[in-house]
């Protein structure tokens, strides 16, 4: 059969040198491959014809199948991001939402482990909810910045699981939708269920898997840090107060040294963040409705069990940000943002 084969090529080669015309050669080019099939037809022995049929058996029930799913989930993720002005080759780069009037919208980082990472916005109708900034290659959000106020709480029931982030391809996240981490790690939320339960829709939308990330939790994320956000929440009773929660996996200078842990329902490797810390900003506003002064505190913890209060763990956001490398409430005026960064202590925080 090989013979038979390599004789039609040649065939194939010596018409095509001599056509003397576009169609001249595809005349000659399609006789030379229908010999090749009556060639391949006539020496196949039927065993291979039969394992052929299998094999095609077999591509058509195991692959094709999951393929098709992975085609739609891909029309799924263009079709979400093109508006009628767009066109298909913007939508490499997700083009983050980010106004200068959200006060508490950190600096992003594009350096060293932070080169894949995006700001995204979760709008809930024509509402900004939250944003966050997050890193593709350890599925994980750095950091959620969000407004709290008396209107975000209520008493809306808690859902019972949570749900895959429709901003982002289900490829790019990890599926805590039935189970949590394994390890023992609970599902910590970065912004606060009980910070969006007086609104159905953006409560649902605080248990996106996005807004998770691995924290212990007895001691943490059951004790100290759950105080801690229901200090907050008690603070924004009152008045608006602005809120970026975030993770580190090492201090800025020091060697990252990760710690990695699954979920239960995925083999993606996600790493356990080292460090918590929460910053919250109060804004005081002219006759002019502009921004003239501010008061700002900050809380770090490692990620562990905690006894005592949270009050024990302020920091200035000045710390926070040599901390971290983030540069946070940029949008203050200059003179303001100097001034209100300083400041560890809560009292004078609640007080401002």
């Amino acid at each position: 059969m090989r013979r038979l084969l390599s004789v039609a090529v040649a065939l194939f080669a010596i018409t095509t040198s001599q056509a003397q015309s576009l169609e001249d050669w595809l005349e000659k080019a399609e006789k030379v491959v229908k010999d090749a099939v009556e060639v391949v037809d006539e020496y196949v022995a039927p065993p291979v014809k039969e394992a052929v049929k299998e094999a095609a058996k077999v591509v058509d029930e195991y692959v094709v199948p999951p393929v098709k799913e992975a085609v739609k989930d891909a029309a799924k993720d263009v079709k979400k991001y093109i508006t009628e002005d767009m066109e298909l080759p913007q939508l490499a780069k997700r083009q983050p939402v980010v106004e200068s009037s959200w006060l508490e919208i950190p600096t992003q980082r594009e350096d060293g482990y932070y080169a894949d990472a995006e700001v995204v916005t979760v709008m809930s109708g024509e509402e900004r909810n939250y944003t966050f900034y997050y890193d593709f290659d350890t599925y994980t959000s750095l950091w959620v910045a969000y407004p709290l106020e008396a209107r975000h709480m209520g008493s809306c029931e808690r859902p019972k699981g949570w749900d895959y982030n429709p901003y982002l391809s289900v490829s790019d996240q990890v599926n805590l939708c039935s189970r949590s981490y394994a390890d023992d790690y609970s599902r910590g939320h970065l912004i606060p269920n009980a910070s969006r339960n007086g609104n159905r829709d953006m409560q649902l939308q605080t248990f996106y898997v996005t807004n998770s990330v691995p924290q212990v939790q007895d001691g943490f994320n059951g004790g100290i840090w759950q105080r801690l956000e229901a200090g907050l929440q008690s603070v924004a009773e009152s008045e608006r107060i602005y809120i970026v929660t975030g993770v580190a996996f090492e201090k800025m200078g020091e060697e990252r040294d990760v710690v990695y842990t699954m979920a239960r329902d995925d083999v993606k490797r996600v790493p356990v963040p080292k460090y918590f810390y929460k910053v919250a900003l109060k804004v005081a506003y002219d006759d002019a409705g502009e921004v003239c002064d501010a008061q700002s505190v900050g809380f770090w913890f490692e990620n562990r069990s905690y006894k005592g209060g949270f009050v024990e763990h302020t920091q200035s956001v000045d710390t926070i940000e040599e901390w971290t490398g983030f540069d946070f409430f940029p949008n203050l005026p200059d003179d303001v943002e100097v001034r209100a960064e300083t400041n560890a202590n809560w009292n004078k925080f609640t007080s401002f």
